[in-house]
């Protein structure tokens, strides 16, 4: 049987509700009722007057007296329920303080967090590009590779995306919308080099065909000057076959006078 339901207790028995005996157990047990009242309000103020802790407390001795039959209207009762509900809303009003607290710390926990992954992701990008440009520039269009700006960029995205998706860091966090410039400038130097190994084909296209255009005069001068030469020699050829001539015909020239 259910022991605080007093009537039921006694019922249990067989005794009748206004049995002497019961009536008797009944005032021992209000009885104690107030002694555990007196007693625990008395504890209860020794406790500092005020400390959250001691609500529960407070609330179980509520119980344990009412159930002994002592009405919480009257003295100490009245007292003991006043600290109960005191001190339950100091504890609510410091549980919800340290539930700040803690929603606090786990913010600036993420916060960090999110800094620490977006920062790493920042820096890897800045190198990246930083390398590139520094080929750029340093290298001429002969240590550029295509495609190489643009892959750095698909792997800034991909960092930006990792994380996001799996640290959880804001896709809108400064330093990863900073990430993603790097990435854009990462494009835009593969647009660079493109440019740049295009002007140095026309370049060495240009001087291929000057150097054809030299070679095809140079070629066209020699022929000349080949043909010059020959004419020459043609020319001088019959200048002194010419002169051979005139002589031969002088010398027979003598000859018949003499005769």
């Amino acid at each position: 049987a259910d022991r605080t339901d007093f009537e039921a207790f006694a019922a249990s028995f067989g005794l009748p509700v206004a049995h002497s005996h019961v009536d008797r157990f009944r005032l021992k047990l209000q009885e104690a009722g107030l002694w555990w009242a007196r007693n625990g309000l008395q504890a209860l103020q020794d406790s500092g007057g005020g400390q959250s802790s001691d609500h529960a407390f407070a609330e179980k001795l509520v119980n344990a007296v009412t159930d002994m039959g002592i009405a919480t209207s009257v003295q100490p009762m009245a007292e003991i329920m006043r600290i109960a509900q005191q001190r339950k809303r100091l504890w609510e009003i410091e549980e919800l303080a340290r539930k700040k607290r803690e929603l606090e710390t786990r913010q600036e926990e993420v916060r960090k967090q999110n800094e620490r992954t977006a920062g790493w992701v920042l820096r890897e990008a800045r190198q990246m590009l930083g390398t590139l440009q520094a080929r750029t520039q340093a290298g001429g269009p002969g240590s550029m590779v295509l495609g190489e700006a643009e892959e750095a960029a698909a792997k800034v995205d991909k960092m930006i995306s990792s994380a996001v998706a799996i640290q959880k860091c804001p896709a809108m966090h400064p330093l990863l919308q900073m990430a993603a410039q790097v990435a854009a400038s990462c494009r835009e130097e593969e647009v660079t080099r493109k440019r740049l190994l295009a002007a140095e084909k026309r370049r060495q296209e240009r001087s291929a065909r000057d150097r054809q255009e030299k070679a095809k005069q140079a070629a066209e001068a020699a022929a000349a000057a080949a043909a010059a030469d020959t004419a020459e020699r043609e020319y001088e050829r019959e200048v002194a076959h010419s002169s051979s001539d005139e002589n031969d015909a002088s010398s027979s020239d003598g000859c018949s006078s003499a005769s």
